[in-house]
């Protein structure tokens, strides 16, 4: 598999230490094919994944990579490592996630996992939207390892 198909990231904000991330990242090997902020946290996802997958969750793995981001941001990652699973996060910037599903749905039954709380899966097919905008305009998507 490629490394390009291996993370997804939607991402709006700016991460102010890209640049020093990114040459970390050109130092372990791994090439740039654009400038953005974007394309560095989806190969600092894959580079956390590389060195950490056999020991974390894809939670845990995205909580490794925001660590180490300095700036204001919202970001949603996607993995076929993790299919099925969606992590969302964010910090200064907003996030808001929509529930769709057949039944009703009480609002303490959202299967949300907070990074110190709990979670139980419900027996029902969830659809989740997840839109991270900032004053109206949608941030980046970027699809890489």
């Amino acid at each position: 598999m490629r490394a390009c198909e291996e993370f997804l990231v939607v991402h709006n904000g700016i991460i102010t230490n890209y640049k020093d991330i990114k040459s970390l990242l050109e130092h372990k090997g791994f090439t740039f094919e654009s400038e953005t902020d974007t394309e560095v946290i989806a190969k600092l996802a894959k580079h956390v994944y590389d060195t950490y997958h056999h020991d974390g969750t894809f939670r845990q793995i995205v909580e490794i990579v925001i660590q180490q981001l300095e700036g204001a941001f919202a970001l949603a990652f996607m993995s076929t490592h993790f299919p099925g699973e969606c992590v969302a996060t964010r910090r200064g910037s907003p996030l808001v996630i929509g529930v769709k599903t057949k039944s009703k749905l009480s609002t303490d039954h959202i299967p949300v996992f907070y990074s110190k709380g709990k979670f139980s899966k419900l027996g029902m097919t969830v659809l989740y939207y997840l839109l991270i905008e900032v004053q109206g305009v949608c941030g980046s998507i970027y699809y890489v390892g």
